[in-house]
């Protein structure tokens, strides 16, 4: 693992083999994260992975739009299962 050492005003400078690796360089844009102890630079046009929040409500209306619908349709389905 690559040390590095914050400056004054709080700047980092990335080793040059981690910022090809990357595909970063000057006038990049970066996201900075701080979660659990871990702070992690993803540069901005990264594809990132997708969190779970990221699927919040993907499945709304699949089985109904009110709670009547949705009650029918999961009924509908248990009966159909091989026990």
């Amino acid at each position: 693992m690559t040390r590095i050492q914050i400056r004054d005003r709080n700047q980092l400078t990335v080793p040059v083999d981690i910022a090809k690796a990357a595909g970063i360089g000057p006038g990049s844009v970066c996201e900075v994260d701080y979660r659990n102890g871990v702070i992690t630079l993803t540069p901005a046009d990264h594809p990132r992975s997708r969190q779970l929040a990221d699927f919040y409500g993907a499945a709304r209306g699949a089985w109904g739009e009110t709670d009547e619908e949705i009650e029918q349709q999961l009924t509908s389905d248990r009966e159909s299962w091989n026990r």
